[in-house]
């Protein structure tokens, strides 16, 4: 499990009046829940890469799904009448193929079985919340750049953000509005002018729609200005972003005993 500690130089914040404190104080304890979001996402998208690669069923429980399978096939096929025309004897055919597969499944399932489909889904489903995580804590730096009592330090902070992760906003955009992309749209409904494509084994030189890709551990998608955007999904990434939110912290004026988390 990755742990990412953060430093409350104190307790409550002086320096300014308690009319302004509290809002900045309320918004200063969603670093806390957003790190610790995405450290958890992180640490469980490790974790289910292995898995998703290793996942593709061994020999043995391939073909013991097929002999199951054909078992509950030759006994269905029992049931089909003869002399059907031959087109609606071989739709019959593959729809009883399809039911003794489908039964052979649900009895692995029952046994505690996962869906490859659902095993490969893990991995997408924690590098999307490490990106929600992440763009959380940027939307909290924008709220401490608004905030007049805030120091500037702390105030210059969001821009360092996004100059360090510059597509994220667009990578998390296209991922709350997926139904749009899927259909070439941009905000408004009007068409993405697709951009050219060049990261890693994707190249596509007049542009590609790419809706949550995983290339390594990069989540990308296209965004809505066309570009393809990725966001590493990695302890580098949360290791910057931590930087920043200790400097924020450290930036204002504390008092009262010093608060180190995770506890």
């Amino acid at each position: 499990m990755h742990v990412f500690e953060l430093r409350y130089p104190g307790t409550w914040l002086t320096g300014m009046s308690p009319a302004e404190a509290q809002p900045i104080q309320m918004v200063l304890h969603l670093f806390e829940t957003h790190l610790a979001d995405a450290a958890v996402s992180l640490s469980w998208f490790e974790e289910s890469r292995p898995v998703m690669r290793n996942r593709r069923p061994a020999r043995e429980e391939r073909e013991q799904r097929a002999a199951k399978a054909r078992a509950i096939e030759a006994e269905v096929e029992k049931r089909i009448p003869e002399g059907l025309p031959p087109q609606e004897a071989w739709a019959a055919r593959e729809a009883l193929r399809d039911a003794a597969t489908s039964e052979a499944r649900r009895g692995e399932w029952s046994r505690g079985c996962v869906p490859e489909t659902y095993a490969f889904r893990v991995p997408f489903i924690h590098a999307h919340s490490f990106l929600f995580a992440l763009v959380g804590i940027l939307k909290a730096l924008r709220a401490i750049e608004g905030m007049a009592a805030a120091p500037a330090p702390a105030r210059i902070a969001a821009k360092r953000f996004e100059s360090l992760f510059p597509t994220a906003v667009g990578i998390r955009d296209s991922a709350h509005h997926v139904e749009e992309r899927a259909r070439g749209l941009k905000r408004g409904g009007k068409p993405i002018e697709l951009k050219p494509i060049e990261t890693g084994p994707i190249r596509a030189p007049a542009g590609a729609l790419m809706l949550s890709m995983l290339n390594g551990n990069r989540l990308g998608y296209t965004m809505d200005d066309g570009a393809y955007g990725e966001l590493e999904v990695s302890r580098e990434t949360l290791e910057s972003a931590q930087v920043i939110i200790q400097e924020v912290l450290d930036a204002f004026a504390w008092k009262g005993p010093v608060r180190t988390v995770p506890t």
